[in-house]
């Protein structure tokens, strides 16, 4: 899909917007996104994936056409990267199951000391009822 045809259909699915309001909408949100990722930022949008600027080191290159050297720097080599949503679920599902970890660990800490503390006398049982 390129961008005019995006316009098409958001205008079709948002009659309650003119064609120019739909344009205008789509070119600030990509002009946003475009300015983010030049500053270096970074642009993930929920449920589709997340683009980043990386830089490739410089290297030597040749145009096969006219057989010609190119030494194209660093500057020059920035590329964005686009991680899938895959990805990004992937890597928030390695999130979630540490959280869930730590939790578990400091569950079962406060168990640990809640019982360690009953003994010694320093709590009595009816603490431990109220919970």
């Amino acid at each position: 899909m390129i961008k005019s045809e995006l316009i098409e259909k958001l205008a079709a699915e948002n009659i309650h917007l003119t064609h120019a309001e739909v344009e205008l909408v789509v070119n600030v949100i990509l002009g946003q996104m475009t300015e983010s990722l030049s500053d270096g930022g970074r642009v993930e949008l929920r449920g589709f994936g997340a683009f980043s600027v990386r830089s490739r080191p410089a290297r030597l290159g040749r145009n096969p056409r006219t057989v010609d050297f190119l030494i194209a720097t660093e500057g020059e080599m920035k590329k964005v990267n686009w991680s899938t949503r895959r990805e990004v679920v992937n890597s928030t599902g390695v999130v979630i199951f540490t959280m869930l970890v730590i939790a578990i660990f400091c569950f079962l800490c406060d168990r640990g000391f809640a019982w360690t503390f009953l003994q010694i006398g320093v709590l009595d049982n009816s603490v431990l009822e109220t919970e």
